[in-house]
């Protein structure tokens, strides 16, 4: 029995294979969604919310508080 090395690809098909590959990667965390259930909306749509005001020489003060991302892989799919 003989075996006989694989033919190359060309360039072309492994562009398309590797640009397939990160295309389904991309639809992949795409579907997973956050997975909060909660309403992602404004509290209180058509209102504006009121913009901080700053008196000369003061610092403006950040809006919100520390943020983090946190990422999490469900093993049972």
């Amino acid at each position: 029995m003989t075996f006989t090395s694989r033919p190359q690809k060309s360039p072309t098909v492994q562009r398309l294979q590797q640009a397939g590959l990160s295309l389904s990667l991309a639809l992949l965390l795409t579907a997973c969604g956050s997975g909060s259930g909660g309403n992602d909306g404004p509290a209180n749509p058509g209102t504006n919310p009121e913009t901080p005001t700053v008196e000369p020489g003061d610092k403006p003060q950040a809006l919100g508080g520390k943020k983090a991302l946190v990422v999490t892989i469900d093993p049972a799919l």
